[in-house]
């Protein structure tokens, strides 16, 4: 190799080295880490907190406890491990507010440091912290840009941001203990129950049992046209970091694959098939969506829920009041035709006999009444929902109690639906035996959780007639009601 190649050699060489980023961006230093460094038990007083992460902590606090003070003490593993903030190296324990989910923050004589939140829950419910920058005062307007975090709850615990909330319900806004309507940034699963939106939580002030709910959902899905009905679950509620008490968080009745599912509808519907469905409809007499109507003949009050105002076309709006007006004509003798070919049979029958199982009388108003129309498809009953007041009460001495609702008047009179009502109460019978067991386990769910939330929440109406019994008291009075109802309609049905 002569000199020239050499020199040419050492130049490639040299601009390779220099465009390495190693050369002219070296890499900065790597920030201190220490492998050990960590928290590897808290307590606080005699109670150990239980890792359920990596980075968090959860402990099972008497609902007694003061939680805005509270001494917390922990082990730290590291060099010179202390809590960042306090004034000794050696520091081993923190006061902390546990109001509200806490963050510690340790550090270690290299610089290392790794952050834990640590919240507290009571017995074996969920509990559910809301964090809000504005009172939610309204049932209309949604306060933005809060947080909600679930702890308690094993592989379902969940921290969600950009959560909405607005109050909900009609005269249960009115009452002490508030509901809500929650509304997250996306579809996520709750509490083990399918991904979405939009969720609620029950508050059950005017219920002393707490149960009426969720037990007639339960009752509910024993019946086979009933296709879905919302899931729940009871939880603790933590609200700006004032305990709540006991709540319902359940599934908001929606158009969705998982909830009400029939097709979504767009604007574009507007003729052929397409006008036909999906609608979902409340018949609720406060009467208070945009878009609405009332029948010709009962003038029953028919809500749109789905589509919504921005959704619905003068074409829809036609086509469902029409649907409606056809139904009742052929009803009340003004058409001929079939109407089991515009209602579907069977979700009428098991709709209307799980609100009699469980007394429910809002159908009378009517109330709380829902109906939904699928694409290409008849009208059907349901979902179920509300039955926080009045139900599952004793009234051994009523027959028929919403015999006269809606379009059960008519509905009675053909042979055909009486002897379809006897047919679906033989298949479906046996499995209402297991409400009283269920009835059993939730009420040992919540036990504790009742009595604490009857003290917090003391009510001063008595739709249910059980408000001054003890929690056992009432519950063992709603199961008898329940058990000498179902007898009752051995009796009516076979009568028909």
């Amino acid at each position: 190799m002569n000199s020239n190649q050499f020199y040419l050699l050492f130049v490639a060489a040299l601009l390779c080295a220099c465009s390495s980023n190693d050369i002219l961006s070296p890499e900065p230093e790597p920030e201190p880490v220490s492998e050990v460094l960590a928290i590897s038990a808290l307590s606080v007083t005699d109670i150990e907190a239980v890792a359920t992460d990596s980075a968090s902590w959860e402990i099972d606090m008497p609902y007694s406890t003061d939680l805005t003070s509270v001494p917390v003490t922990l082990t730290l593993e590291g060099l010179g491990a202390h809590i960042v903030g306090t004034d000794s190296m050696d520091e081993r324990s923190v006061t902390l507010d546990l109001s509200r989910p806490a963050t510690i923050t340790v550090a270690d004589t290299v610089g290392a440091q790794r952050s834990y939140t640590l919240a507290v829950y009571h017995g074996n419910l969920p509990m559910v912290y809301i964090e809000t920058p504005a009172p939610i005062l309204s049932k209309e307007e949604w306060v933005k840009k809060c947080s909600m975090t679930i702890v308690n709850a094993g592989e379902s615990n969940v921290d969600l941001q950009k959560v909405q909330l607005k109050g909900r319900g009609n005269s249960t806004w009115g009452f002490p203990k508030k509901p809500y309507a929650v509304k997250l940034d996306s579809k996520t699963p709750l509490l083990g129950m399918p991904a979405h939106k939009r969720w609620c939580l029950l508050a059950n002030w005017n219920d002393r049992t707490l149960l009426r709910n969720d037990v007639s959902f339960e009752v509910a899905r024993h019946f086979p046209a009933l296709a879905w009905t919302p899931r729940g679950q009871f939880v603790e509620v933590t609200l700006n970091g004032e305990f709540m008490g006991n709540y319902y968080l359940c599934e908001q009745i929606k158009v969705a694959e998982s909830r009400v599912n029939i097709t979504e509808m767009t604007s574009d519907d507007t003729e052929g098939e397409a006008l036909t469905g999906g609608y979902l409809f409340e018949l609720d007499t406060n009467y208070d969506e945009v878009n609405k109507f009332r029948t010709p003949y009962r003038r029953l009050p028919v809500n749109f829920k789905d589509p919504d105002e921005d959704v619905l076309t003068p074409e829809q709006f036609a086509y469902a009041s029409d649907y409606f007006s056809r139904i009742e004509s052929i009803l009340y003798g003004r058409a001929e035709g079939d109407i089991f070919d515009y209602i579907d049979i069977d979700s009428f029958i098991d709709w209307w006999l799980m609100h009699e199982l469980v007394f429910n009388g809002e159908p009378q108003s009517p109330k709380s009444s829902y109906m939904y129309k699928d694409r290409g498809g008849l009208l059907c009953a349901g979902p179920v929902w509300d039955f926080d007041w009045g139900t599952l009460r004793p009234k051994d001495e009523v027959d028929w109690y919403i015999d006269k609702a809606i379009w059960y008047g008519a509905l009675l009179k053909l042979p055909r639906f009486r002897e379809r009502t006897k047919e679906r109460w033989a298949m479906i019978r046996s499995g209402l035996e297991e409400i009283p067991a269920y009835i059993d386990a939730q009420a040992a769910l919540i036990s504790e959780s009742a009595e604490v939330n009857y003290a917090q929440w003391p009510m001063n109406i008595t739709p249910n007639g059980d408000e001054e019994l003890s929690q056992t008291e009432a519950v063992e009075r709603m199961k008898s009601a329940y058990i000498s109802r179902l007898a009752k309609l051995d009796i009516l049905i076979e009568a028909l």
